[in-house]
Order: C-alpha cells, then structure tokens, then sequence
C-alpha cells in the first residue's frame, strides 16, 4: 500500500507539472483570502471539467472558499487568458462585548447656565446635583454576543475576538432590580448620584429650607449642601463636596470642597469669604474675598479680591471689573474693566511676583548649600587623613559623625530646593501663556499685570489683548 501511495502522489505531480507547463498557474493572495486561476486552452481544443480545475486548486493549497459558479463558467465558457477568482475565504464576524446601557448623564454633571435677554448670565439655572428617585433604573447591562470565525481559501481557521462581559456593577446605594429580563440597576433610595471610575454613589445632601443666619451660626456638612434661602453676616458655611445657595450671601465665611454656585451672589461688606477647591459661579461678587482652586465666573466684580488657579471671567454682555485686585493664573476675560471716574482696578493674569521671589531665594538658598557642601568635603578629607594616623581618637570620630550627620541634613535640602525649583519653573512656563482680554471697554486708572510685568492704563482704551513678551506688557488690538 505504501508504493501504491508514492506511485500516485508522484503521478499527482507529474499532471500538476505539465497543467503548470501548458500556461496555467493559480494566484494566492498575501492574506490567503482570495485565489485566482488562469486557464490556456488545451491543444486538443477540449474544455476543461470543473472537478478537474478544483483538483488543480487543491493541489496548490486551495481547499475552501470555492466559488462554484465561476469554476462553472471557465469551464463550460472556456474563459481563457484571463485571471479569475475561483476561491474566497470568509472573514471574521465580530461580536459585541458586554457593555452597560446607562440611563443616567455619565459625565461631569454641571449644567450650563442659560443666557438672559439683556445678554447677562442667569446662574440660577445652574445645578451641580443629578438627583435621582428610588427605584429609578440607573443602568441596563447587554451581555456580550461572540462573534463567528472565518476561514481563509487555504481552510485556516480565522478567529473572531474573544467578547468578554463587564463585571458587576459596584456602587453605594444601588440594587438590581428583581424579576428584569437583562441586568438592570435602580436606585435603593433617593439623593444625589455621583458617577466615578465606573462606579455610582447616591449619597445625601443636606439642604437647608429656608436662610441661613446668626442663629443658626454654622453648617457643616461632609458631602453637598442645598441653602434655598440667603446666607446672613457672621456665618459659618463648610460643605465637603459642593455648594449652592440660591439667595443673597453676606459677609460670611464659606468653604468648599467642591464647585459653589451662588445663584444670587455675594455682598460681602469687606468681610465676606468664598474659598473652593473647584469653580466658583456668582452672579455678583461685592466686597468680599474669593479664592479657587479652579475658575471664578460672575456677571460682575466690585472692590473684591479674587485669585484663582483657572481662569476668571466677568460673563455676559456687561461682564463688568471694578475696583480691588482680581488675580487669574489662565488669565482674565471681561467685557469693561475699570470706570470713567478712573477707579483704581488691577488685573494681573500669570504668576504672581512672589513665584518669582520664591524662586530667586531658593537658588540663592541652593548655592549657599553647594558652597557649604563643599567646605564640609575639603574638611571630611582632613578628617580621613588624620584618623588613617589616629584612628582611635573619639574627638576625631565624633566630628567626623556629626559632619557626616549635617552633610545628610544639607543634601536633602538642597534635592527638596530641586524640586521646588523645576515645579516653580514649570508654573513660570505655564504662566507665560496668560493673557488678559478686555472685549470692550477699558478704563484710564487701570492696572494690568501678566506675570511679573506690569503696565498702568493712563487713557481709556478699548478691545485689547495683553500678554508679557520678554518681561514686557504687549498689547494687541482684538481682530472683531
């Protein structure tokens, strides 16, 4: 049996050879996806029989794919000196993975202020909680569905992408709803959601009906906190996430761990205090002190001092700065800063001159160190040389340890000033990309400041952009 089988595998190769010889040949594409077969008539002017061109394919590798309506017509059309597909594979047929069908806003959940007729911002609009009822579905889970596998004209096998399923989803104050056809989340109780890293929390929010005065003093709370009325002088207000009051705030004390909006805004009588490690949205800001994290938006400042670590934008059509010290490290956007009556308003965007000062002192801090640093070598070096002759000698010893001690103390000192240094440089570079944008009107009395240059507005002046070009105050007319 074993000669019967090399017999007939060599008389295989003796037929493929002269099919070969006689002008025919079978194309294979790189991806082994499609292949094509050139036929020359036989010498005997005989057609060719559709078994007998597979057999061909086969030979060559070819073995699925075949398109049988073609092999048909080559060989019943005699379709010669042209290449034509015979054979094609199937692709791959991708499924879908498991993924979550969210019935909730799943990003940051600020909603946009509305824009009112006189072109101002209504930041009453504003909210910075999604609130959600018990029982309400958050989330509806799709398993995931396997694709199919392909093959290729060879009959490899081309797999589809293994479709995984999501895990569970995790959360507080979340239960999958009984009975569902599909996975599907609802909310255990009422409260705000908060949706993170693939995770939903509903927690409480303490919200006060009603104002907030001396008699009630101080709230604290460590999540988020709804004041529906105003907000007197003397109080005290600490929400550890967000804040929004929807009256007027007085002269008070408020601190935030998140965004605060206040949805009338602030008179502040010299007093009043808005600290927010987020955002900051008034609708007025009087006389107070304001210090963010993020951006510091309102319709209009007066007589306040404001800093933030974002932009600060007077909004709307009046977009109004008066007065007091309003410092932007992204920069500074209004409509008119200043008056006719030549107020005295400062603007400065960048970095303040005390970042500079800081980094001045701790070069000079730094290469005192280096100095120090190198005395204590040429005294260490002393010190090796006499305890190679005394090498007993405790006096010498003891020295030794404690210049060893201080040499420690100033090396660390001196990498702490490295790396204040490159975090101050990196604010500096950061910082000479501010700019400060009057769209409008900008009064004689004014002060810009970008970085650690500064410039006095000495006549009333209009659509300006002002940036610090080589420690120098430029500025551009804005193109309308």
């Amino acid at each position: 049996m074993e000669m019967d089988y090399e017999i007939q595998s060599e008389v295989q190769e003796t037929v493929q050879d002269d099919w070969a010889l006689a002008g025919n040949y079978i194309s294979i594409s790189e991806d082994s996806m499609q292949a094509f077969l050139f036929l020359q008539p036989k010498p005997n002017g005989e057609r060719y029989d559709r078994e007998e061109l597979k057999a061909h394919l086969r030979a060559e590798g070819v073995v699925s794919g075949f398109h049988e309506s073609n092999l048909a017509a080559m060989a019943k059309k005699k379709v010669y000196n042209r290449e034509v597909l015979v054979a094609e594979g199937v692709l791959p047929v991708q499924g879908t993975p498991g993924y979550y069908a969210y019935e909730i806003e799943t990003e940051d959940f600020t909603k946009h202020p509305r824009i009112r007729e006189d072109g101002s911002v209504d930041y009453q609009s504003m909210n910075l909680l999604q609130n959600v009822q018990e029982g309400q579905v958050l989330a509806v889970y799709h398993a995931a569905v396997q694709g199919t596998d392909g093959e290729d004209v060879r009959g490899r096998r081309l797999r589809a992408d293994l479709c995984r399923e999501l895990p569970a989803l995790r959360g507080r104050g979340i239960a999958l709803k009984e009975d569902a056809e599909e996975p599907t989340y609802i909310a255990q109780t009422e409260g705000k959601l908060i949706f993170r890293d693939d995770q939903i929390e509903i927690c409480n929010v303490h919200e006060i009906k009603g104002d907030v005065d001396i008699l009630i003093g101080k709230v604290e709370f460590f999540g988020d906190v709804v004041i529906d009325g105003n907000v007197a002088a003397g109080t005290i207000i600490r929400a550890g996430k967000s804040l929004t009051i929807s009256g007027t705030v007085e002269s008070a004390d408020i601190y935030a761990g998140g965004d605060i909006i206040l949805r009338r805004g602030v008179q502040g009588n010299e007093k009043g205090r808005i600290r927010s490690r987020g955002n900051v949205y008034a609708d007025f800001l009087e006389h107070c002190t304001v210090e963010a994290r993020g951006n510091v938006m309102a319709n209009y400042f007066l007589n306040s001092e404001v800093a933030a670590d974002g932009e600060v934008t007077a909004t709307g059509k009046r977009g109004m700065i008066l007065g007091g010290y309003v410092h932007g490290f992204q920069g500074i956007k209004a409509m008119c800063v200043g008056s006719e009556k030549e107020i005295k308003t400062i603007l400065h965007a960048g970095c303040e001159q005390k970042v500079y000062e800081q980094n001045v002192e701790n070069r000079r801090e730094e290469a005192e160190i280096m100095e120090q640093l190198e005395e204590m070598e040429e005294r260490a070096e002393i010190l090796r040389k006499q305890l190679a002759i005394r090498s007993k000698d405790q006096t010498l010893i003891r020295e030794c340890n404690e210049l060893l001690q201080e040499r420690q103390k100033l090396t660390e000192r001196a990498k702490q000033l490295q790396a204040e240094k490159q975090k101050l440089q990196n604010q500096m570079e950061k910082g000479r990309q501010s700019a400060i944008r009057v769209e409008d009107k900008l009064f004689a009395g004014s002060v810009i400041s970008v970085n650690n240059a500064q410039q006095a507005i000495t006549a009333n002046t209009c659509f300006m952009q002002y940036k610090s070009i080589s420690g120098i105050i430029q500025g551009t007319v804005i193109r309308i």
